[in-house]
């Protein structure tokens, strides 16, 4: 069993709070695809229950290779208060899957301590029952459904737009000039008064277990750049060893705030990864409260699909700009070969066209005659015609 939640009021409730779903149960060949909704945190109830109707307008899943694959078509535009409008604009996707029948574990990592392991009951799923995902069976992430590529990472930058094609936040890193074992990375976001922005690196795509740098400034003017360490998914806690992020700066301007700092590549602290092997990239942005600390950032973020060498990025950025040597000068030398091609051919264009425009002149001057003999007469031919 699966699941796929549409949260139309990201940060401002729970997320199984008035969510639209969709909810998958496969069998061998057979399945079962209806949409769903919640308006709490007790079992979804297909829409009829609440008095709506099915949106879902065609389905299909299967399994293969221990894999599951559902694929549905639904509207767009909502057909009653049940279902939520998909438009062109950031909202939170929640995903969740059902556990195997006698392998069900409620949390990850299991019970401290002290409390009876036994009591778990294994055998809470049984076939095609609808119950707790548990705490391993859930994600969500932050998209565009209408338009994807408004948002997009790669090696060396990461963005989200909105439909106006307004930058919501931005990430760019590179090598650090003069200091090959520091990256420098730059963030931007939309700002309000009192913001922070962020940047993580993981090693599971979530946010527990993962190394995160936040910059904030209050309304104040008050600025906190702060390297934290997420142990579950509540506010990171600041490292007690910060010396890792270095050389910052935080200002807002024209509605944005903008942060740079540098982050060693290398690290031996138990609370900070070493950025010297590809990681997951989390991207964040959010409120502050009174205090001046982060908040709950809601749907402002972004996890990257794929794991991302920032130190690839920082040894292309060298190339590039002529660090690497080599790459430069075969740039100049295909320069230098183009040039010489277009000098060449130009030449021989130039030449062909004098040619032509020769014999035309010779031609129209023989046609007209000089003494008005046909063209190739002689002066006794023209009398004898």
């Amino acid at each position: 069993m699966v699941f796929l939640i549409v949260d139309e009021h990201p940060g401002t409730l729970h997320a199984m709070d008035c969510t639209d779903m969709v909810i998958a149960k496969i069998r061998g060949k057979r399945h079962r695809i209806l949409d769903y909704y919640t308006r709490d945190r007790s079992t979804p109830q297909e829409d009829e229950w609440y008095g709506g109707e099915q949106s879902i307008t065609s389905a299909v899943g299967f399994h293969r290779n221990g894999v599951t694959y559902i694929r549905f078509r639904k509207p767009a535009r909502s057909i009653d208060r049940f279902d939520h409008n998909i438009t062109d604009s950031m909202v939170n996707v929640i995903w969740a899957h059902g556990q195997v029948k006698g392998q069900y574990m409620p949390t990850i990592p299991p019970p401290a301590a002290g409390v009876d392991k036994s009591s778990f009951k294994k055998d809470f799923y049984q076939a095609q029952e609808l119950k707790y995902h548990g705490s391993i069976g859930r994600g969500s992430t932050s998209t565009n459904l209408v338009n994807p590529a408004s948002q997009g990472t790669d090696q060396c930058s990461f963005q989200i737009l909105d439909s106006r094609q307004t930058v919501l936040y931005s990430a760019r890193w590179g090598p650090s000039q003069g200091d090959s074992q520091k990256i420098l990375f730059e963030l931007e976001a939309t700002s309000a008064a009192n913001t922070w922005v962020g940047i993580g690196f993981s090693d599971n795509r979530r946010m527990p277990e993962s190394d995160i740098v936040t910059a904030a400034i209050s309304s104040s003017n008050v600025v906190r750049v702060a390297d934290r360490w997420a142990s579950m998914t509540s506010r990171p806690a600041v490292d007690d060893d910060e010396s890792q992020v270095q050389d910052w700066s935080v200002n807002v301007r024209n509605g944005k705030i903008y942060a740079t700092f540098k982050r060693t590549v290398a690290t031996s602290d138990s609370m900070d990864l070493s950025l010297d092997q590809p990681r997951y990239f989390l991207f964040a942005w959010g409120p502050l409260r009174t205090d001046g600390d982060i908040i709950y950032h809601g749907s402002n973020k972004y996890i990257s699909d794929e794991r991302i060498s920032a130190t690839l990025c920082a040894a292309m950025s060298e190339r590039s700009s002529g660090g690497g040597g080599g790459d430069s000068d075969v740039d100049e030398i295909w320069g230098i070969a183009v040039a010489v091609v277009v000098v060449v051919l130009g030449a021989i264009l130039a030449v062909v066209y004098y040619i032509y425009s020769r014999q035309k002149f010779q031609y129209t001057k023989q046609c007209e005659g000089e003494d008005d003999q046909p063209f190739g007469m002689t002066q006794k031919e023209k009398v004898s015609v």
